[in-house]
């Protein structure tokens, strides 16, 4: 599933070096595809990988995908992306529409709200600001906590960071296993 053209049309050009394996590729948004996608997955087994460009996984795809009870699910979750929708120094309420509800579609609800707190910096007047802690880790913790959600203890706690070549974190990397039957 790739939604980009020219990427789906390298992908067919590395599906013709695997003549024996049974490959589809699909032209579309992996979102919408998923939330149209029927099929008795009573006896089918998938795997599913999901790359999403920026931060275009929607919690919805994931349900569906959870609800499939078929599908193991390698997710990459891009949290430096979604750190940098979160700045550390305001009211959740200013961030942008846009991006408030893009943060609403990525953690299916507005649990990163929670992510916020009353600066322990005293101010002479006015109100206390709000901040959030610097960093991924309450990112990934609030993500993990809603993936248990659908996937109770289908979900692998582990997860392994994937890091630029200055040590950063861009992505958390997931698994989750389809079947119940685990």
């Amino acid at each position: 599933m790739e939604k980009d053209r020219e990427r789906c049309s390298d992908l067919e050009d590395l599906k013709s070096e695997f003549l024996e394996r049974s490959i589809t590729i699909q032209n579309s948004d992996a979102n919408e595809f998923l939330a149209s996608f029927s099929r008795d997955w009573d006896r089918c087994r998938g795997v599913l990988f999901l790359d999403p460009f920026g931060a275009e996984l929607e919690w919805r795809t994931l349900e569906r995908i959870a609800g499939f009870n078929a599908l193991d699910a390698w997710i990459l979750v891009p949290v430096a992306t979604i750190a940098r929708m979160l700045p550390t120094r305001r009211e959740p309420d200013e961030i942008s529409d846009q991006w408030s509800q893009r943060l609403t579609k990525i953690y299916g609800g507005e649990s990163w709200r929670g992510l916020y707190r009353n600066d322990p910096q005293q101010v002479l007047f006015g109100e206390a600001s709000r901040i959030r802690t610097p960093g991924i880790d309450d990112l990934v913790r609030i993500y993990k906590k809603q993936l248990r959600t659908l996937f109770g203890i289908r979900l692998l706690e582990r997860s392994c960071q994937l890091k630029n070549s200055k040590n950063v974190v861009l992505y958390e990397f997931m698994f989750c296993v389809g079947s119940p039957d685990c």
